[in-house]
């Protein structure tokens, strides 16, 4: 199973010793200045009025802002960096400060502006490199920060930050032994940095070298007893030893039973989901479920990568569920009557569903009618159109695929259309994406244009014209092979083209129009066009309600390694447990 690493601390304060950072101050400011750092008093207070003598010092500013981001009061950080930008443009150690407050604010552009500058004023300065390299890497330019990385090594090798971050940077990227090799030298410099050891211990946990990272999680342990998730780091080797009874002992010191730190309680517990809390972004406060379960176009890949997308530069609060084999808690899309944890709809704004030919029990299919008929939105990918085969659980069988009662099932009844077949060759012609002309201004569109999508997979057959209450969005051009490059087919396969995504008005029981958003394109490589990730976060948008929030340029980069699995049955990676889908951070 691969582990979540943790994220190395390193605050620019690790960067500019405080004793050598005073003296620079001067002597009529750095006292206050120091004690403001590294005491609780008001770093406020560490400045004189402007009638007193040293208040032009930029020096003094840049110190204070220091002391506003130990205080984490970032916004007051920026203030004091530019102030002291103001009095001195030529000071780099405040663009290395403010730059690494505007990384605190996910702000990477900005970031990376200032420490350019401070690169430029000072050439020298391996910390603005480190600075620059963390914030490319969180904006995924992975080899320009190990580049950063390597020249602030290079600058100082005796600098153990360096080859922290450097060894982060490896190991983010699943260079697990590059990784050990620096976290080898940054604990030879600095043997008593918790941080690095736990982050050791990680790689060697990728690498299933359970007995070697054990003892870096002890050793970490010991430095720091009250950081819990070197507990739960530990608590993951011993369950990968088999020691239960071990694990659960770090997983209780952790979280305490009763705690409500939900992000440990659901490590201990080793939930059949994952959930990621929304950070920052017009999302804040809006709950989305995503549904996955499908043997072949890999939907347990995806959906995680897409919710992280949505949480982590969107804002939403967003839980991935999944089809589980109960007899060892692992994602098993083969398996068609578990998907535990859809209780979760009960409170969902947004379900977001990708599964295929589902026999979900009642109590846990009752949780999706309930939300379907309650006339909430649905986004639905790929094989969604023949989402349920209900054939040993027909309480509900209107949403079976073949229903007669509900014409075509969940699919045809809600969605717009059921599975009819393959219109495109299947592993041999891919889909190129064109706006429909007369939909292109619309706010679920923005930012797309003909061939910004792309995909492997294949078109999907539609009956023309679709129904009254459908609008096509974007036509699925069949290209000649499996290249986004690859010419279009001639002939019939593109004349008339097939609707690949487009959005209907579902008349829910409830009385309710619920906005829905269907695309035949979502598999886990499919998500790798920009163009279909936009329009789906669009869709995300637009089904909330949210169409004045649409950007054309909004970010959707995305979030961490994703190296998605070729689609096919049975090619899914066996052994995962959802936990293995956390955000590393």
């Amino acid at each position: 199973m691969r582990h979540a690493g943790l994220l190395s601390i390193i605050l620019p304060l690790a960067f500019v010793p405080a004793a050598a950072f005073a003296q620079e101050v001067g002597v009529r400011n750095a006292a206050a200045a120091l004690v403001a750092l590294q005491a609780d008093d008001d770093p406020a207070k560490s400045i004189p009025s402007s009638d007193q003598a040293g208040a032009k010092d930029a020096a003094t500013y840049t110190f204070r802002g220091y002391a506003w981001a130990r205080k984490n009061d970032i916004d007051k950080a920026i203030a004091d960096f530019s102030e002291a930008i103001r009095r001195d443009p030529k000071y780099s150690y405040a663009y290395l400060g403010r730059g690494w407050a505007w990384d605190m604010k996910q702000q990477y552009d900005k970031a990376i502006t200032d420490y350019d500058e401070a690169i430029r004023l000072n050439q020298k300065d391996g910390a603005a490199y480190i600075g620059r390299g963390r914030a490319l890497s969180r904006k995924g330019q992975h080899d320009k920060a190990i580049s950063d990385f390597s020249e602030a090594i290079r600058l100082n090798p005796k600098y153990a930050p360096g080859f922290e971050n450097r060894g982060y940077e490896w190991a983010l990227n699943q260079h697990n032994d590059k990784a050990i090799q620096d976290y080898d030298e940054a604990i030879r410099l600095d043997p008593k940095n918790a941080f690095t050891l736990a982050n050791r211990g990680m790689a060697r946990c990728a690498k299933g070298d359970y007995d070697k990272a054990i003892p870096d999680f002890d050793e970490a342990i010991r430095l720091k007893p009250d950081m819990a998730d070197f507990r739960v780091s530990r608590g993951r080797a011993w369950y990968e030893k088999g020691e239960y009874e071990k694990a659960i002992a770090d997983y209780t010191k952790a979280v305490p039973p009763g705690s409500k730190d939900t992000a440990a309680t659901r490590k201990r517990g080793d939930q059949p989901w994952v959930a990621y809390e929304g950070q920052n972004g017009p999302g804040k406060g809006k709950k989305i479920v995503f549904v996955s379960g499908d043997e072949e176009y890999r939907s347990e890949e995806g959906l995680p990568q897409l919710a992280k997308i949505l949480a982590v530069r969107h804002g939403f609060h967003c839980t991935v569920l999944f089809a589980v084999d109960p007899k060892d808690g692992t994602i098993n899309p083969n398996q068609s009557d578990n998907i535990p944890g859809l209780e979760a709809l009960d409170s969902a704004d947004l379900m977001v569903i990708l599964t295929r030919f589902r026999d979900l029990p009642d109590d846990q299919m009752q949780h999706v009618v309930n939300y379907v008929e309650s006339g909430r939105p649905i986004v639905a990918l790929r094989t969604s159109t023949h989402a349920f085969a209900l054939q040993k659980h027909k309480t509900f069988s209107r949403y079976d695929w073949q229903s007669k009662e509900w014409d075509g099932g969940f699919g045809r009844h809600v969605l717009g259309e059921t599975w009819i077949n393959h219109h495109g060759q299947h592993g041999k012609q891919s889909t190129l994406g064109l706006v429909a002309p007369e939909m292109k201004d619309l706010p679920i569109l923005r930012g797309i244009h003909d061939g910004d999508i792309w995909g492997p997979t294949d078109v999907y057959a539609t009956r023309l014209p679709i129904p009254a209450s459908c609008r096509t969005l974007v036509l699925g051009e069949v290209l000649s092979g499996m290249h986004a490059t690859d010419p279009p087919v001639r002939g019939k396969q593109n004349d008339p083209m097939m609707p690949i995504a487009w959005i209907n008005s579902f008349s829910s029981p409830s009385g309710k129009q619920a906005r829905i958003f269907t695309t035949t394109m979502g598999a886990s490589l499919d998500l790798e066009s920009e163009g279909l990730r936009r329009l789906i976060v669009n869709a995300c948008y637009w089904g909330l309600g949210m169409d004045d929030q649409i950007a054309p340029k909004s970010n959707v980069d995305l979030v961490g390694p994703y190296h998605p699995t070729p689609f096919g049955f049975s090619k899914y990676t066996k052994g995962i447990k959802p936990s293995a889908h956390a955000i590393q951070n």
